[in-house]
């Protein structure tokens, strides 16, 4: 005899919260929760089958509720998270001619977690190679592949989500991305990958190992202001990169440590003496000397947006260094641009 689902049984699950937990924190309960569903199993030695069936019922709410919250642009596991980036790229695209269209791109510092996942965006706009350089080594390469399932779910439901304000249908990305086994990626197996369409590299920004003059598009978001060698890297950048070939650099040189403390100022390592060409996991350098780097390598700047310019009190002005002491309010207090780049 075999044991068949009750699929018609139903029962009233009472997920009211027990109020003896309101004192934990959201992250030692979710901590928690995780460690018993990946090493102990869902279900304790006492839950009894009916105790299962709520289980399952409060798993669903809780992925319904998690997914919801998760779907933000700050989520690097979320598809939403590279739309703003798409949506720039057609924006370039459209009034700069930025090619897409069979073109060859590369982003510089793809991040361990997620390496592929901007790439794969570009695929399915209809870009015919992504190369992805990192210089640490993919964390979890199941688990960064599966997203790209995601990305792809996501896309053949609403393409809107991961391409706003484009035209691209669901069916064109899909066809965009054909050559990958959906299915695979989907179980966090990487050879579902098209590896001479995307690939990862793992090897630093001033040493890519690149051909001259291959790559139609260099694209980077906080990356550029943690390179020890700004100018070196800019120089690597340059030679691979197709005459009349594009760049895309979002740069933040605020004082990292302020995401963790706000107390401090945006430039408070603006302040440290040091000949050391990395403070605090950044160069230091101001948006208008990355200006000049990019001039200086036969960069033009088609496009140059900045973030908001934050106060630079007398105080703080007066505790500079002298190489920043001299500067106006916009160019230290200004911590973030996007620009976009045509090589000469």
């Amino acid at each position: 005899m075999t044991n068949e689902p009750s699929s018609g049984r139903l029962i009233n699950t009472d997920l009211a919260p027990n109020k003896t937990l309101d004192s934990e924190t959201t992250w030692d309960l979710g901590c928690n929760l995780l460690e018993r569903l990946t090493r102990r199993g869902a279900a304790t030695p006492t839950d009894s089958y009916l105790n299962n069936q709520n289980l399952l019922r409060l798993f669903t709410v809780l992925r319904d509720v998690l997914e919801q919250a998760s779907d933000v642009a700050e989520n690097r596991a979320s598809p939403r998270h590279i739309s703003w980036q798409m949506d720039f790229l057609r924006e370039c695209a459209a009034r700069y001619g930025v090619p897409v269209q069979g073109a060859t791109h590369l982003d510089v510092g793809c991040g361990a977690v997620t390496p592929f996942s901007r790439m794969f965006g570009h695929l399915l706009a209809g870009a015919k190679r992504g190369i992805c350089l990192e210089l640490e080594p993919i964390r979890d390469l199941g688990e960064s592949v599966q997203h790209l399932a995601r990305i792809a779910a996501t896309v053949a439901i609403d393409p809107s989500i991961v391409f706003p304000h484009h035209t691209i249908t669901n069916l064109e990305c899909l066809a965009n991305v054909s050559d990958f086994d959906l299915a695979k990626l989907a179980k966090g197996d990487a050879s579902g990958l098209n590896s001479d369409r995307l690939r990862f590299l793992q090897r630093s920004a001033d040493d890519t190992g690149l051909a001259d003059r291959s790559i139609d598009l260099v694209v980077s978001n906080s990356v550029l202001e943690h390179v020890p060698d700004p100018v070196g890297t800019m120089r690597e950048l340059a030679r691979i990169t197709k005459p009349g070939g594009f760049a895309i650099h979002g740069v933040d040189v605020t004082d990292h440590r302020w995401y963790a403390d706000p107390s401090i100022s945006r430039v408070e390592f603006l302040t440290e003496e040091s000949d050391r060409p990395i403070v605090h996991h950044c160069n230091r350098l101001r948006l208008c000397e990355f200006e000049e780097i990019f001039k200086a390598q036969d960069y033009q700047v088609l496009e140059r947006r900045p973030g908001t310019c934050h106060p630079v009190p007398p105080d703080l002005r007066k505790r500079l260094q002298p190489k920043w002491k001299a500067m106006s309010d916009q160019d230290v207090g200004t911590t973030w641009c996007l620009y976009l780049l045509r090589k000469a």
